[in-house]
Protein backbone atom coordinates (compact mmCIF):
# COMPACT_ATOMS: atom_id res chain seq x y z
CA UNK A 1 0.00 0.00 0.00
CA UNK A 2 0.92 3.60 -0.81
CA UNK A 3 1.54 5.92 2.00
CA UNK A 4 -0.39 9.23 2.46
CA UNK A 5 0.98 12.31 3.91
CA UNK A 6 -0.09 15.82 4.46
CA UNK A 7 -0.08 18.70 7.03
CA UNK A 8 -3.44 17.04 8.50
CA UNK A 9 -1.09 14.01 9.64
CA UNK A 10 1.53 15.83 11.74
CA UNK A 11 -1.00 17.12 13.88
CA UNK A 12 -2.40 13.48 15.09
CA UNK A 13 1.01 11.72 15.33
CA UNK A 14 0.65 7.66 14.97
CA UNK A 15 3.21 5.32 13.60
CA UNK A 16 2.14 3.02 10.72
CA UNK A 17 2.98 -0.29 12.25
CA UNK A 18 1.73 -3.67 12.41
CA UNK A 19 -1.09 -2.75 14.88
CA UNK A 20 -2.36 -0.69 11.59
CA UNK A 21 -2.48 -3.99 9.55
CA UNK A 22 -4.95 -5.43 11.88
CA UNK A 23 -7.23 -3.13 11.87
CA UNK A 24 -7.49 -2.82 8.49
CA UNK A 25 -7.69 -6.38 7.94
CA UNK A 26 -9.95 -6.69 10.45
CA UNK A 27 -12.54 -3.56 9.49
CA UNK A 28 -11.69 -2.80 5.68
CA UNK A 29 -10.50 -5.50 3.95
CA UNK A 30 -14.00 -7.35 3.53
CA UNK A 31 -15.08 -4.31 1.45
CA UNK A 32 -12.04 -2.82 0.24
CA UNK A 33 -9.74 -6.14 -0.35
CA UNK A 34 -6.85 -7.26 1.08
CA UNK A 35 -4.58 -5.22 -0.58
CA UNK A 36 -7.01 -2.36 -0.92
CA UNK A 37 -7.93 -3.27 -4.78
CA UNK A 38 -11.55 -3.10 -4.21
CA UNK A 39 -14.22 -5.40 -3.66
CA UNK A 40 -17.21 -4.67 -2.85
CA UNK A 41 -16.42 -1.18 -1.47
CA UNK A 42 -14.02 0.92 -4.13
CA UNK A 43 -10.18 0.56 -4.45
CA UNK A 44 -8.48 2.56 -2.45
CA UNK A 45 -4.61 2.39 -4.82
CA UNK A 46 -6.14 3.66 -7.90
CA UNK A 47 -5.82 6.77 -7.07
CA UNK A 48 -9.95 7.72 -8.00
CA UNK A 49 -11.70 8.83 -4.61
CA UNK A 50 -15.40 9.49 -4.98
CA UNK A 51 -16.58 10.82 -1.83
CA UNK A 52 -13.52 13.06 -1.06
CA UNK A 53 -10.00 13.35 -1.23
CA UNK A 54 -8.50 14.84 1.33
CA UNK A 55 -7.33 13.35 4.80
CA UNK A 56 -10.39 15.25 6.45
CA UNK A 57 -12.79 13.90 4.27
CA UNK A 58 -11.38 10.58 4.36
CA UNK A 59 -11.45 10.26 8.27
CA UNK A 60 -15.44 11.31 8.27
CA UNK A 61 -16.76 9.26 5.66
CA UNK A 62 -14.60 6.49 7.94
CA UNK A 63 -16.36 7.86 10.74
CA UNK A 64 -19.72 8.18 9.47
CA UNK A 65 -19.61 6.01 6.37
CA UNK A 66 -21.97 6.20 3.50
CA UNK A 67 -24.96 4.35 4.40
CA UNK A 68 -26.32 4.53 1.03
CA UNK A 69 -23.61 2.55 -0.54
CA UNK A 70 -23.22 0.34 2.37
CA UNK A 71 -20.22 2.01 4.00
CA UNK A 72 -20.89 1.63 7.47
CA UNK A 73 -19.89 4.06 10.12
CA UNK A 74 -16.49 3.42 12.50
CA UNK A 75 -17.24 6.42 14.44
CA UNK A 76 -18.00 4.03 17.65
CA UNK A 77 -15.35 1.02 16.55
CA UNK A 78 -12.31 2.78 16.06
CA UNK A 79 -10.66 5.38 18.14
CA UNK A 80 -9.68 8.66 16.17
CA UNK A 81 -6.05 7.44 16.35
CA UNK A 82 -6.98 4.09 14.43
CA UNK A 83 -9.05 6.37 11.60
CA UNK A 84 -6.03 8.52 11.24
CA UNK A 85 -3.83 5.68 11.47
CA UNK A 86 -5.99 4.15 8.24
CA UNK A 87 -5.22 7.29 6.38
CA UNK A 88 -1.48 7.14 6.45
CA UNK A 89 -2.00 3.12 5.86
CA UNK A 90 -4.03 3.42 2.48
Amino acid sequence: MKVRSSLLLFLIPFTVDARMDRVYEQHCAVCHGKQGEGGLGGSLVDGTWKYGESDEEVAKIIREGIPDMGMQAFENTLTEKEIRGLIVYT
